[in-house]
């Protein structure tokens, strides 16, 4: 019985990737850099407006679906002015979190307590069924 020569063919690593291997194919600023059209690898050439949002600590995101750069950055300042608009009106521009969700559930239907639709016991009872400990 002779030995087989074994090789590890599985390589965790990555190589280092040049610069033209980035994900980002183009890039667009406008208003000072606050916001931006983009171009990926996997888009296909179609851009894709974002937008740093300071205020919810995430990044704003949207197909402007279309190829041409005129018509993507008309429609990313019309984006940009209405993320603006919302967030000086106090609006959210993100969902809720599940945990907030639960809270603003909670403070409604305490509400509901004080009008004498349901009783505190029911608040209790839904209380401990949305215990907002296991969520956190």
């Amino acid at each position: 019985m002779s030995k087989a020569n074994l090789k590890l063919v599985s390589d965790s690593t990555q190589p280092n990737l040049p610069q033209a291997d980035k994900f980002l194919i183009k890039q667009h600023y406008i208003f000072d850099g606050e916001a931006e059209v983009v171009t990926t690898k996997t888009s296909g050439g179609v851009w894709h407006f974002r937008m740093w949002v300071t205020e919810e600590k995430q990044y704003e995101r949207k197909t402007l679906k279309t190829k041409n750069l005129d018509t993507a950055i008309a429609k990313e300042k019309d984006e940009y002015h209405l993320i603006k608009a919302n967030l000086t009106q106090g609006k959210s521009i993100f969902s809720p979190t599940i945990v907030s969700a639960v809270e603003m559930n909670l403070q409604h239907r305490q509400k509901d307590v004080e009008r004498g639709y349901i009783t505190e016991a029911d608040l209790e009872h839904l209380n401990r069924h949305l215990n907002i400990s296991l969520l956190i």
